[in-house]
Formats: C-alpha cells, sequence, structure tokens
C-alpha cells in the first residue's frame, strides 16, 4: 500500500489552485476597462443593445403588472 503525504500533498494543492485564482483575478479586465478598449463603433452598437435590453425590461415589467390579478370584488 502506498502511502501519501497528505500534508504535503493538500499544501502544493493549495498552491496551485490559489495561484491560478490569483491570476485569474489579477488578469481580467472590469467590464469598464473591457469597454474603455472597444473601439467607438463597438461601443455604440453595446450602447444600442443596452437600451434595447432597458426598453424589453420595462415593457416586460408592464406586461407583467397588466397581467396581475385584481382584488376587486365585482
Amino acid at each position: 500500500m502506498v502511502k501519501i503525504a497528505w500534508g504535503r500533498w493538500a499544501f502544493w494543492s493549495s498552491i496551485i489552485v490559489g495561484s491560478g485564482y490569483g491570476l485569474m483575478v489579477g488578469l481580467t479586465p472590469s467590464d469598464e476597462e473591457l469597454y474603455n478598449k472597444l473601439s467607438p463603433d463597438l461601443q455604440r452598437r453595446v450602447d444600442q443593445q443596452r437600451k434595447q435590453r432597458l426598453q424589453l425590461e420595462k415593457q416586460g415589467d408592464l406586461e407583467k403588472a397588466n397581467a396581475l390579478p385584481t382584488n376587486k370584488i365585482v
């Protein structure tokens, strides 16, 4: 039977996972940084899509409000 040094294994595993997480956090740009790096044409397209999404959400909220049952006694 093979004896495994669990303490050493846990230590090196945590180092590997921690360094991977650190690299991910350090190298991944935020949404704002990514947006600022886009060309002006792509920024306009992103802005248009955001406006459309907001309009659709507002429209959906209105439809949900109109679809709610009323508690009026007829």
